[in-house]
């Protein structure tokens, strides 16, 4: 078995029969300790070498026909299974019931002029498996609903910020979800995030979406005139693309009184976003020379 530190180990856990042998699905009773990677043995600590592989007897399911592990991906919203426990396990067979299956919460105007909303998020429990989740979701976990496997995964709301200062924003964010981590043993919950802690943030000081006809702007850069979608940031003035975004692009100086001024003709796109921040378009709001702003 490859090494753990000990504060990856669960220890001193207790089957009263709901754990069963993978070599022979029987029911196990008595003292068992859990790696971070979701593989339960027997015995109280690992201290005294390693015991014998047990699995939650609820965790093998029939889904189409087949068995399988519990898991979510690929599974449609609301997939019903049946929780089918071994051969001669100890308990009935409780009723069909759904696994939770990942969907988003996406803030509204109401939550952007609050400055933060609450997020969902379920883990399952034997595995450091995690999705997001909706309230109604999350509800049904925390109640115990007959109608979705509540015994297999444990459910969290947490507050996200969504404006003020971008830095500190990102923080706040990423310390929320590092308690949650810490507090839960929630093994790799920070990392599930891929860094975006920046996810539906808004600067409410930043007017977005504007549109410009090519009569009072030039690009800093071309100087040529602009035509197209543009914001103003409350320190840098306005700049090209319709939002914000985390990636240099262009200013935009207005124009002043020229005789023959060169209009650029091609008409810039609204950029499209990803769910990092950054633009997808190359002609709407971002470029990668030196003389772009973030």
């Amino acid at each position: 078995m490859a090494y753990y530190p000990k504060s990856q180990i669960k220890t001193n856990l207790r089957s009263s029969g709901e754990y069963n042998f993978v070599s022979n699905n029987k029911p196990y009773i008595g003292p068992y300790y859990e790696l971070s990677n979701g593989e339960i043995y027997t015995g109280a600590t690992p201290d005294n070498g390693k015991g014998e592989k047990i699995y939650l007897s609820s965790d093998t399911v029939i889904l189409d026909g087949t068995a399988t592990g519990v898991d979510t991906v690929g599974l449609p919203q609301k997939s019903e299974i049946v929780i089918t426990p071994p051969q001669n396990a100890p308990f009935p067979t409780p009723p069909s019931r759904f696994l939770p299956t990942p969907n988003l919460t996406i803030p509204t105007q109401k939550d952007y002029n609050l400055g933060e909303f609450q997020r969902y998020f379920a883990k399952k429990n034997n595995q450091n498996i995690y999705l997001e989740i909706n309230k109604e979701t999350c509800d049904q976990l925390k109640n115990k609903n007959p109608n979705i496997a509540f015994d297999l995964y444990t459910a969290i709301s947490l507050s996200w910020d969504l404006s003020g200062e971008q830095d500190q924003t990102y923080l706040i964010n990423k310390n929320t979800v590092t308690l949650v981590e810490n507090r839960k043993n929630w093994y790799g919950f920070t990392q599930w995030f891929k860094d975006d802690f920046l996810k539906y943030y808004q600067n409410p000081d930043i007017q977005t979406d504007l549109f410009t006809d090519g009569t009072e702007f030039i690009n800093r850069r071309t100087k040529l005139a602009y035509r197209g979608p543009y914001h103003i940031h409350p320190e840098k003035g306005p700049m090209v693309g319709a939002k914000h975004i985390q990636r240099e692009h262009d200013y935009l100086d207005p124009i002043q009184p020229t005789p023959n001024l060169i209009v650029d003709p091609t008409p810039i796109p609204t950029p499209t976003y990803s769910s990092g921040g950054g633009s997808t378009s190359s002609g709407g709001g971002g470029y990668s020379g030196g003389s772009g702003g973030y």
